[in-house]
């Protein structure tokens, strides 16, 4: 009788402490869960620079608007000097590469850089992985005259004084894979994929002289051509955006 009076209060006494336990361990993974939630920041909008842009040899200005479950749309607009990593061409090593006679204006006339696109966000907010699309474009003007010191070696030379403006342009689609950062105001993200760019670019083609005696002198003439070029390639893209969303 002692037994079971003694197992019973046993068994009462061990089912109020595991009680117990189970209501701190439910209020303490409550408490974790409602912490971790704060943690995040149910944006909608976001500014930001896009690196990328910098690397390229421009400066870009964005913004991200979170449109509905996920989806979000954003715009970058920017300025850009020379497209650097764009002009890089494995078989033709440059577009619109360097000249025997010719050389880049020193005071450099600013391009202009645009870009659209879209993402879809996994996790139903502007944060975390998402899958991309995007259209940039980059238009630039290269200004190009006729080098003095590369006319050194003629006492005389008949060479074109104007300016010779090459256009440059890059339509880019791209499919793009990225996470952005989701646990504060401040905005990070984080791209890459592949897709395809369409170059259309001029340049100077033939640089001819020759030499030619007047009746008193010997005089050097300079003549050039300019064609144009479009190409379309796959091209992978890469690009990190920091700025502030709220």
């Amino acid at each position: 009788m002692k037994y079971i009076l003694a197992l019973s209060l046993s068994i009462l006494f061990s089912s109020q402490i595991t009680k117990a336990q189970d209501d701190d361990l439910s209020t303490f993974h409550s408490s974790k869960s409602k912490k971790g939630s704060s943690a995040g920041v149910d944006a909608s909008n976001a500014v930001y620079i896009n690196i990328g842009s910098c690397l390229r040899g421009g400066a870009t200005l964005g913004y991200q608007r979170h449109i509905v479950s996920g989806l979000a749309g954003y715009a970058e607009l920017g300025v850009i000097v020379n497209d650097y990593i764009g002009r890089v061409d494995l078989v033709d090593n440059l577009y619109q590469g360097t000249n025997t006679y010719f050389t880049e204006v020193d005071a450099y006339r600013f391009g202009k850089m645009l870009s659209l696109g879209a993402k879809y966000y996994f996790d139903q907010s502007m944060g975390g992985s998402y899958l991309g699309l995007d259209y940039t474009n980059v238009n630039i003007i290269n200004n190009k005259i006729v080098s003095t010191s590369a006319l050194n070696n003629y006492q005389t030379v008949m060479a074109p004084t104007e300016t010779v403006r090459l256009p440059y342009n890059s339509n880019e689609y791209k499919l793009l894979l990225g996470v952005s950062s989701s646990e504060s105001n401040f905005y990070s993200d984080v791209n890459m994929g592949f897709g395809f760019r369409n170059v259309s670019y001029r340049e100077i083609d033939t640089e001819n002289m020759f030499t030619y005696y007047d009746g008193t002198q010997t005089v050097g003439a300079l003549n050039y051509t300019t064609k144009y070029n479009s190409k379309t390639k796959l091209w992978f893209f890469f690009a990190v955006k920091l700025g502030y969303k709220f």
